[in-house]
Parts: C-alpha cells; sequence; structure tokens
C-alpha cells in the first residue's frame, strides 16, 4: 500500500463516506486519480464504492472493516517504532521533547507564521549556521 492510499484511508476515516469528487479536492489530487486509488483499494478489500440511486455519476467511498483495522495496524506499528526512538530518553526529556514537539506543530499549524527572526536581515539562526 502506497502512502497516498494511506492518507486516503485516513480522510475516509475522518470524513466519513465521501464522493469521488470531494475526495480528490480535499486530497488535492485528480478526479481520475482518486478513482483510480479507491479502486484499488476497493479490490483489496479497504473500501467500498457504491454509485448512488439518486444520481448515478456520484459514487460515494467509505471504509470497510478491513480498512479501519488496516489503518489501526498502521498506528500500531508506528507506536511501537516511537517508542524505540524515544527508549533512550528518561520520562522527563520524553516531556520535554512533547512540548517542544507541540510548539513546532502548533507554530506549523499557524494560519499567518511571522517570518523566521533574522531571514529579512541576513541574520544568523540560533546555535550558528543555518539549515
Amino acid at each position: 500500500m502506497t502512502p497516498e492510499q494511506y492518507w486516503l484511508l485516513r480522510h475516509l476515516e475522518e470524513a466519513g463516506p465521501t464522493s469521488i469528487g470531494e475526495l480528490a479536492a480535499q486530497l488535492g489530487i485528480t478526479p481520475s486519480s482518486a478513482t483510480i486509488a479507491c479502486k484499488r483499494l476497493e479490490r483489496g478489500g479497504f473500501v467500498l464504492r457504491e454509485r448512488q440511486a439518486s444520481d448515478e455519476r456520484v459514487v460515494k467511498v467509505q471504509l470497510t472493516p478491513r480498512g479501519m483495522a488496516q489503518l489501526q495496524a498502521w498506528r500500531d506499528r508506528l507506536f511501537d517504532a516511537l517508542a524505540l526512538l524515544l527508549e533512550p530518553l528518561d520520562a522527563g526529556e520524553q516531556d520535554e521533547l512533547a512540548a517542544l514537539l507541540e510548539r513546532v506543530l502548533a507554530q506549523a499549524e499557524a494560519p499567518e507564521r511571522a517570518e523566521p527572526a533574522g531571514s529579512a536581515g541576513g541574520g544568523e539562526r540560533k546555535g550558528g549556521a543555518g539549515v
């Protein structure tokens, strides 16, 4: 399964049954790409595609129990991998890392991010050379 298919399943998990057109728009892909991906996922038993009786041009896609189980299996593997990465840190260090990551993610999600200090004036970033 590709990363794109994973994100498609994740989107369906959050949004619920969605038309191919809506799915394509929300994922930033073409409707034909969404159709191809959904057909492949349907063959694997991860989604169900249903043509709407009220308008046969509209096809709704929804997760199947197998699709939900696949997402949970991925989450479990991710959790296990993260636990291994964090193993060298004690509880206090893990809490500190979590707080720092929350700050970084909050900044990344901010609607209007301020320009980083020094970017207009050519200053250096904290800690020396820029990234």
